[in-house]
């Protein structure tokens, strides 16, 4: 809960009968196997117990061989297993969809031109081979259930390659151009980088030649499709622009490179048109997801000031972030400069649930939250910010200050009840320097004798204003 002020005249008392919450969950840094020094990949939770992530070395040495490795837990990260993938040194960037703790599926290419499709379903210890080959870089690979899957590559001469299955991925069906938008020669698809939602998925394309991105969008398992507007994210040309939805329409994408970091983009019409949204609380890390089933989205971000990296709530769509909690202090791992990768590109978040959460703050370092608190409080969280018309008292002329109260949190907040006494109350009986001319609440009823402004329901989400406009009959 906070509350904020914004006239030099007031001098007001503000009785709030709110809801706080304290905080004593925190992020608990992982003990994985020992594996070869490299970079942990975007880590993909299929559950609250289960994670299955991968790594590789950085040195892209032709003499040493350093396997690609995937680390994978099932039991909510109390023990870890780990093995090889890939001996190759030029494997490029497989990425894992698993189902559980034990069945898996992904998607790589290497440095020759072999693409690959392989399924484990013994927690890693063996991967088959399938029976259907990409003949493109593959980008996505996505199964809602045991039948029904979907299939992203890069572009052959015909477009963009987006196919699907039904029979678990034994065969895939290409789309006809017709099921699809309009696509460019030079558009790709940023690869690993999905989000779904029940029967909808949302994956991300960009043009590398003009570094122009854009969101496409199913809502019926992949058979059609959408694509957005195309936008610039201020983001190196096939590093991500990481985004999350919270449902088929609202979401948000946050943009930049390190210092020169932009404000978010939001979406209200499932990523067809973005706009910026309100400034960050911090430099972006690129690490956001929406806890599932809410409004609310949590991001990570860094204090530039101090290195501390902490984590922040919005629930309107990153016009305002709250809630803010210290995790950890940060170094720039010098690693990343020689390779020109950008800051933080290697930051993630996957929340599985409002108690359960996937998260890396660095290069290598992987963290897992688990808390009976929940990440996001299921109490209501209220704030309230009382503002004013204009900065000076016009003698005989009219102020209007407006009290306004926000639900952050995902509960309803019933029976509140804002105790306020306006200015023209607080001196001889409202013979003072003002006099009362009107008062209007949006939600419930203010009661202008007692100064009371009672509210029967605060939705989650959900703003509700109160007006007052006072006369000004003195400004000494």
């Amino acid at each position: 809960m906070k509350i904020i002020t914004s006239h030099s005249m007031l001098f007001l008392e503000l009785l709030i009968s709110l809801f706080t919450t304290t905080s004593s969950a925190q992020w608990v840094k992982q003990n994985l196997p020992s594996i070869p020094a490299g970079i942990i990949y975007y880590p993909f939770a299929a559950g609250k117990n289960s994670m299955w992530t991968y790594t590789r070395s950085v040195q892209q040495d032709t003499v040493n061989i350093h396997p690609s490795i995937y680390i994978r837990t099932s039991d909510g990260g109390q023990t870890y297993t780990s093995g090889t993938i890939f001996d190759n040194i030029n494997n490029l960037y497989p990425h894992i969809q698993p189902r559980d703790g034990e069945n898996a599926d992904l998607i790589a290419a290497d440095g020759f031109g072999n693409f690959y499709m392989r399924r484990t379903n013994d927690g890693g210890a063996t991967w088959q081979d399938m029976s259907f080959k990409p003949q493109t870089f593959p980008d996505v690979i996505y199964y809602w259930d045991e039948n029904n899957g979907v299939y992203v590559g890069d572009p052959d001469s015909l477009g963009l390659v987006i196919m699907y299955t039904t029979n678990n991925g034994s065969t895939f069906q290409r789309l006809p151009n017709s099921s699809l938008p309009p696509t460019r020669e030079t558009e790709v698809a940023a690869i690993g980088e999905y989000q779904a939602i029940g029967n909808i998925l949302f994956f991300s394309t960009y043009d590398y030649m003009t570094n122009d991105w854009r969101v496409w969008r199913t809502l019926d398992r992949g058979r059609t499709w959408t694509a957005g507007e195309w936008f610039q994210p201020g983001t190196a040309s096939g590093f991500t622009a990481r985004y999350a939805f919270a449902n088929a329409q609202h979401g948000i994408l946050l943009q930049g490179i390190a210092a020169e970091s932009k404000n978010p983009l939001y979406t209200e019409d499932g990523g067809l048109t973005w706009h910026e949204s309100g400034k960050m609380p911090g430099q972006v890390t690129w690490a956001i997801d929406n806890i599932p089933n809410t409004q609310t989205f949590m991001a990570f971000f860094q204090d530039t000031i101090s290195g501390m990296l902490f984590s922040a709530l919005t629930n309107d769509l990153g016009r305002t972030w709250n809630s803010r909690k210290n995790i950890e202090s940060y170094v720039l791992d010098s690693i990343f400069e020689p390779l020109g990768f950008p800051l933080f590109v290697f930051t993630n978040l996957d929340i599985v649930n409002n108690n359960a959460a996937w998260g890396r703050f660095s290069r290598t370092d992987f963290y897992r939250y688990e808390s009976t608190e929940p990440i996001v409080p299921l109490k209501p969280d209220l704030d309230l910010q009382l503002t004013a018309d204009n900065d000076g008292l016009p003698l005989y002329g009219s102020i209007k200050y407006t009290l306004t109260v926000k639900n952050r949190g995902i509960s309803p907040a019933t029976g509140v009840k804002i105790n306020w006494l306006p200015p023209y109350k607080r001196t001889n009986n409202g013979a003072g320097a003002f006099a009362y001319q009107s008062a209007y609440a949006s939600t419930g009823w203010y009661d202008s004798w007692n100064g009371v402004w009672s509210i029967d329901q605060l939705d989650a989400g959900a703003s509700a204003t109160a007006s007052f406009h006072l006369f000004v009959v003195d400004n000494t």
